[in-house]
């Protein structure tokens, strides 16, 4: 009675597998699978609000995965990540103010990871991987929270402060602060940040905790960052 036991829980199992199977289903899809997008253009957010995404985006063309057209943008990556199939050249590019992106992973672009060309940006919470610069900012942008290596060129990159603005503790100039910036342009001996900005809070760069070429500035503005969540 026992082996007849066994037999029967065998028997049981089996027919369940063989249900599944028949209904067009496997073991296979009851596993969550994460949702991808393929791009064989740029995807383009052409109006100001707050958006997430839903997936994986996998860039399969040249130039750059994901373009911000308008001001006013915040972009949730939501966990996800945004690579390149091909040799894309940038992951997310901007020319707009107020733009914020966060909470995700970039990789693998040719060119810039994430290129932020308008005033007030704010890059939080990513991963920026493998690629040619790993994040460039602009004038009065918030760099935070962010882990940044591997890149061929810096990891991090400022461009010169602009000739209204000579004194370099004034407004316009970028912050960054808590950030991990390891193993970009050439190894840890290598600058790591390219460019003046105002660096507070405990960033590491390379073997260092003052980030190589660049000018360590606390001023109001960034006591003031120091506070945000």
């Amino acid at each position: 009675m026992r082996w007849q036991g066994k037999n029967t829980i065998l028997v049981a199992s089996m027919a369940a597998i063989f249900s599944l199977n028949y209904a067009g289903l496997s073991i296979a899809d009851e596993v969550p699978r994460v949702p991808e997008e393929i791009l064989d253009s740029p995807k383009v957010f052409q109006y100001p609000g707050s958006y997430r995404l839903e997936g994986n985006i996998i860039a399969a063309h040249p130039g750059t995965a994901v373009e911000i057209m308008a001001p006013d943008v915040t972009l949730d990556l939501n966990g996800y990540t945004i690579s390149s199939l091909s040799g894309s050249s940038v992951g997310i590019s901007s020319f707009m103010e107020n733009v914020t992106v966060m909470n995700g992973s970039v990789r693998g672009f040719s060119q810039t990871g994430i290129e932020l060309q308008g005033r007030n940006c704010r890059i939080q919470n990513l991963r920026v991987t493998n690629s040619g610069v790993g994040v460039s900012a602009f004038e009065n942008c918030l760099v935070l929270d962010n882990t940044i290596t591997d890149n061929m060129g810096p990891g991090l990159a400022f461009p010169p402060a602009p000739p209204s603005l000579p004194d370099p503790s004034g407004p316009g100039m970028p912050v960054f602060a808590n950030n991990i910036i390891n193993n970009n342009n050439g190894g840890n001996q290598s600058p790591q940040v390219e460019g003046a900005g105002i660096e507070i809070g405990a960033n590491v760069c390379g073997n260092k905790t003052i980030c190589s070429n660049t000018t360590m500035i606390v001023s109001p503005a960034a006591q003031a960052v120091e506070a945000l969540p």
